[in-house]
């Protein structure tokens, strides 16, 4: 049949244009390119089902955009095309989530100097991408729910301004000293769901501005006295685990900003007494022995309830559920 036409009598429609969605695109790969250079204010813009325009270079169209600002590429099943998005200097938002990608060549996003949200989750990575150390503006990296399982001292050497990341759902299995040392300025930690058995020291280096730190679903059967010691600024900790074995007195001591707590606590716990500014508190008990609703007096008394609004508890034990 004969092609879609691009024809829209008010020219200044297209001057005044600054999010376009395209998806399944009728026009030819010519046209498109056409489409694409007629836009004066373009600022978002998400692609969508057009993985054949894109192995034909239309991002090389793409980035001369000069007002374009949010790249959204999610979606796009990839599966290892050479993405040739250097020239996209300008940048400061890029999605690539959800695209069959297992690798992000060398080179393929660090002139992205402005860069300051990349999301690359739901893919193959077995690694963090090399180009990611010379992002120096990123603020944000979503990487959660892919295949890593080890984090360098050189990962995040030069993202000093990254205020959020996201590793939950992946293979990692330990941290090392030196991963989090430069991350001054991180408000939010997520590793949930990895196969850590220990964070003791890994994530206190320079962590001063960490707000939320989620830790749960891991391999954590102790969370040691000092564990979390220099976390002055916490104010969310999730360490729920079906594993958690020992949580000494004074694991929690010096949070004194903490507002929200959700673990998973035997018996013998720690102390939340001077935790003064909870509010917030989801226990999961493990108890190896059948349970008796008067120990639960146990932790009420233990909490102080000044600040207090929710208390959850939830009882779990070898013979019974509570």
């Amino acid at each position: 049949g004969k092609e879609n036409q691009w024809d829209i009598p008010d020219k200044t429609l297209l001057k005044n244009v600054t999010q376009l969605y395209l998806k399944r695109p009728l026009l030819s790969f010519d046209k498109l390119q056409k489409v694409l250079q007629s836009f004066d204010s373009l600022y978002h813009l998400r692609l969508n089902v057009i993985f054949t325009e894109i192995k034909k270079a239309l991002l090389s169209t793409v980035c001369k955009i000069a007002t374009l600002r949010i790249l959204d590429l999610s979606e796009i099943d990839l599966n290892n095309e050479t993405l040739k998005l250097a020239p996209c200097s300008q940048l400061t938002v890029l999605d690539l989530s959800v695209c069959c990608i297992s690798e992000l060549p060398k080179g393929s996003i660090d002139s992205m100097k402005h860069l300051k949200s990349l999301n690359v989750s739901y893919n193959w990575l077995t690694k963090i991408p090399h180009d990611i150390r010379n992002l120096s503006s990123l603020a944000i990296l979503i990487i959660n729910n892919n295949f890593i399982s080890h984090l360098s001292c050189e990962d995040f050497v030069n993202t000093t301004r990254l205020t959020e990341l996201h590793l939950n759902v992946n293979r990692i299995t330990k941290l090392q000293r030196c991963v989090m040392e430069n991350l001054t300025n991180l408000k939010l930690l997520n590793l949930s769901d990895n196969l850590l058995v220990t964070f003791r020291a890994a994530i206190k280096v320079g962590l001063q501005k960490l707000e939320v730190l989620d830790i749960s679903h891991n391999f954590i059967k102790l969370l040691d006295n000092g564990d979390l010691r220099g976390l002055k600024s916490l104010k969310y900790l999730n360490v729920t685990s079906d594993v958690m074995e020992t949580v000494k007195y004074k694991t929690f001591f010096g949070l004194k900003n903490l507002q929200f707590l959700s673990g998973s606590f035997p018996f013998f716990y720690a102390n939340v007494r001077p935790l003064k500014e909870l509010e917030n508190v989801q226990i999961n008990i493990n108890y190896r022995e059948p349970f008796q609703i008067p120990y639960s007096n146990s932790y009420e008394q233990t909490v102080q309830m000044k600040s207090l609004k929710s208390l959850s508890m939830a009882c779990k034990s070898e013979t019974s559920h509570v």
